[in-house]
């Protein structure tokens, strides 16, 4: 399971050095998308074929099923870490994401964020000041089910 945040830097080939606690998990291969609200996202094998599982299992007639896919196969990419823990990320994800140097790495369970630093602050921030609205409406989720 994935936790914490770490920063790090992009180097000059554009290799970013994964976090220690994470490669033992990533270390068989993993795929980078994607993510929410303006970051990019690392999955294990395992996670990702669930993930690509989950969405086939819903009709493609729907817009947003498909849509989607595309945003999350069409932007995807395996990853492998060499020998010192980097791994390389396409530039297109690169660029779509926002970074140039600076990251902040952050597990979120079952999957890495990668995050443009100066874009990460600020969503935490965000974040921080609606932390106790979210944890409220996820009491209502339960309720749902």
């Amino acid at each position: 399971m994935f936790k914490g945040q770490y920063k790090h830097n992009l180097d000059d080939k554009g290799r970013l050095v994964m976090p220690s606690k994470f490669r033992n998990e990533i270390s068989s291969g993993a795929v980078i998308t994607i993510g929410f609200e303006g970051c990019l996202t690392i999955y294990t094998a395992e996670g990702w074929k669930q993930c690509v599982n989950e969405l086939l299992s819903k009709p493609m007639t729907n817009v947003a099923v498909r849509k989607t896919m595309r945003v999350l196969q069409g932007n995807a990419s395996d990853v492998e870490l060499d020998k010192s823990g980097r791994m390389n990320i396409p530039d297109y994800l690169l660029s779509a994401a926002g970074i140039s140097k600076d990251v902040t790495i952050v597990g979120l369970g079952s999957v890495i964020e990668v995050w443009a630093t100066q874009r990460w602050l600020k969503e935490q921030d965000s974040d921080m000041n609606e932390f106790e609205s979210f944890a409220e409406q996820l009491y209502y989720l339960d309720k749902e089910k």
